[in-house]
């Protein structure tokens, strides 16, 4: 952490299904730990795993570096941005509110080729698409936009 600070690099933990930092919790518990370290909050990665996505939210907005914009059912399924359950536009405006300014899409729309390996046993349920990966971020970025943002 030392050799972060001093070279004025921000240290993230995304909350990530499969690993300790899977709740809110738990993400918590690593921040007051290690007192540098920050948060990527990812909305769908919550949902998948059964956390209530404002409950999550409010335990853990002081420690977020940035967002990543992904949205999901309450089946786990990833859907656009603003089409599921994350209550995105809620976050982003907070977040924004607060001086938030590091936003990523991060649609997994598509399945590749790699991504089960990622995935472990417990895989993602994401949309079937007959579109390219190019034209689902393309979508993706679209509905953060109209969804998820208050121009």
């Amino acid at each position: 952490m030392d050799i972060a600070r001093d070279n004025n690099i921000v240290l993230c933990l995304e909350n990530e299904k499969g690993t300790y930092g899977y709740n809110a919790s738990n993400c918590l518990s690593i921040f007051k730990t290690i007192p540098n370290l920050r948060g990527v909050f990812d909305p769908a990665n919550y949902i998948a795993c059964g956390q209530d996505v404002i409950e999550a939210w409010n335990l853990l907005k002081n420690y977020i570096e940035y967002l990543h914009i992904k949205d999901a059912l309450k089946d786990g399924t990833i859907v656009l941005p603003g089409q599921g359950i994350g209550h995105l536009s809620y976050i982003f405006n907070e977040y924004k509110n607060m001086g938030g300014r590091a936003v990523t899409i991060e649609p997994h729309l598509k399945k590749l080729s790699f991504f089960d390996d990622l995935e472990r046993k417990e895989k993602s349920k994401i949309i079937t698409s007959d579109l390219n990966s190019q034209d689902l971020f393309q979508r993706a970025c679209e509905a953060f936009f109209r969804n998820v943002c208050e121009m």
